[in-house]
């Protein structure tokens, strides 16, 4: 048996134990099961389902018994017509990592017991297709992503190197190069699992064991780093576009950040955040969903489900309390897709309540430049507009009364920090994410 079977062997055993007890009841909410077909007993593990195309689904999962270790697999599957039907392609428990940019376009990271080499899979036709390229991979590959069908990345295991091992192919894997400047490493610090790593456009962000954040936003040409205000380590990761994002921590932490992930704010969320599950954004609103256990003290049934925020993950409601998820993702306001812990259960649905005003697209900035030290600029309007301030724990600040006209936002007296920043007006009432930096 191979370190990695016996590892997800016992992952699962563990998971069993901890969950044969207790009662899973049918979904709640605004979920739909969408049964996966090619079920046949024992426990499941989703991770990283994704949804790269309007009615595609594709997603990676752990599977294991009944009875024999032979048994223990890893699978891709894809779906290219919202569950109607499946492929999949079953891998021994040695595939280190996979991706895809459209559910037919995907690569995989596989270690070949047999050369004891790592290999690259390609296909362009869905998972069940995935097949050997003629030239090998860096040997040291751990992560794989990419962004367009011509341009990808590995993130590589970095042993005793002082700088992180990154490298870049713009002929769809079929070669490989070095990155030129790749940023200083710290002793001991290797790259997150494909868990809590997040992908969006053209960026892509690595939490590291070290407490830091591997990013590049040029699809791998220039990567950085950034020290992240933990002593924990991170569990999610989920960014709403290229500037704002919210990262979860084992040590019950969220922070967020505004600037691309240069710079991480805690902040105190309020309502039923689930800190011992995951995070996935609605790309392009101001919302995000957390699911997994609320808490990592005595799990109960009551503690499963799904809650939403709309306002960047400063407060929290829940959606449902019915299901434990391992993987969840959102493309857009109105889809969404999850899957079940230890069974082969999926769910949709269409109806997260995602569609009200709340989580519409992120109007233009109230106030500019954000983050800033003090003084800031609004848009000219023709109505008085009355301003509050408050800070991440919902504390007022400031409130004050701006005239007609007047663009200019005097916040010099605040400490550096995250606030809410809420203008209303006639009526109408805008918010913004604001940060004040030190002089």
């Amino acid at each position: 048996m191979t370190k990695s079977s016996k590892l997800l062997r016992t992952l699962l055993a563990v998971g069993a134990t901890l969950l044969l007890p207790l009662q899973f009841a049918a979904a709640q909410g605004p979920w739909v099961d969408q049964q996966y077909p090619a079920y046949s007993g024992g426990f499941v593990i989703y991770s990283r389902l994704t949804l790269p195309g309007p009615t595609s689904v594709w997603g990676f999962r752990a599977q294991s018994g009944p009875g024999s270790d032979t048994n223990s697999n890893h699978q891709i599957i894809f779906s290219p017509d919202d569950g109607q039907t499946w492929q999949n392609r079953r891998f021994p428990a040695s595939l280190r990592d996979a991706c895809t940019t459209d559910g037919l376009h995907s690569w995989a990271l596989n270690f070949d017991a047999g050369s004891k080499a790592i290999q690259l899979l390609y296909t362009a036709t869905g998972p069940a297709a995935l097949a050997p390229l003629p030239t090998a991979p860096p040997q040291d590959a751990r992560l794989i992503r990419f962004f367009s069908n011509e341009n990808g990345v590995i993130v590589g295991d970095p042993g005793t190197a002082t700088t992180w091992p990154l490298y870049r192919t713009t002929n769809g894997g079929a070669s490989w190069t070095a990155v030129a400047l790749p940023p200083p490493r710290l002793a001991n610090d290797v790259s997150g699992s494909t868990a809590n790593l997040c992908q969006l456009g053209n960026s892509l962000w690595v939490p590291t064991s070290g407490r830091q954040l591997l990013f590049t936003h040029d699809q791998g040409q220039i990567w950085q780093t950034a020290t992240l205000p933990t002593t924990g380590a991170a569990r999610s990761l989920a960014f709403s576009n290229a500037t704002s994002g919210l990262l979860l921590t084992d040590k019950r932490e969220l922070l967020t950040t505004t600037d691309g992930g240069k710079t991480w704010t805690p902040i105190a969320p309020t309502g039923a955040l689930h800190y011992a599950g995951g995070i996935v954004a609605v790309p392009g609103t101001n919302t995000y969903l957390s699911f997994g256990f609320v808490n990592t003290i005595n799990p109960e049934p009551a503690a499963y489900g799904t809650a939403l925020s709309v306002d960047g993950g400063l407060s929290w409601r829940t959606l449902d309390k019915d299901v434990l998820f391992a993987s969840m993702a959102a493309s857009s306001a109105t889809r969404a897709w999850a899957g079940e812990y230890t069974t082969a259960k999926l769910y949709r649905t269409s109806s997260l309540v995602l569609g009200s005003t709340n989580a519409r697209p992120q109007a233009a900035a109230l106030a500019y430049p954000n983050p800033g030290t003090g003084q800031f600029r609004l848009a000219p309007a023709t109505h008085p507009r009355h301003l509050t301030l408050t800070d991440a724990l919902g504390r007022q600040q400031r409130e004050l009364t701006l005239p007609a006209g007047a663009t200019a936002l005097d916040l010099s007296g605040c400490r550096p920090g995250l606030y809410v920043l809420t203008s209303t007006a006639q009526g109408q009432t805008q918010t913004q994410r604001l940060v004040l930096t030190a002089p």
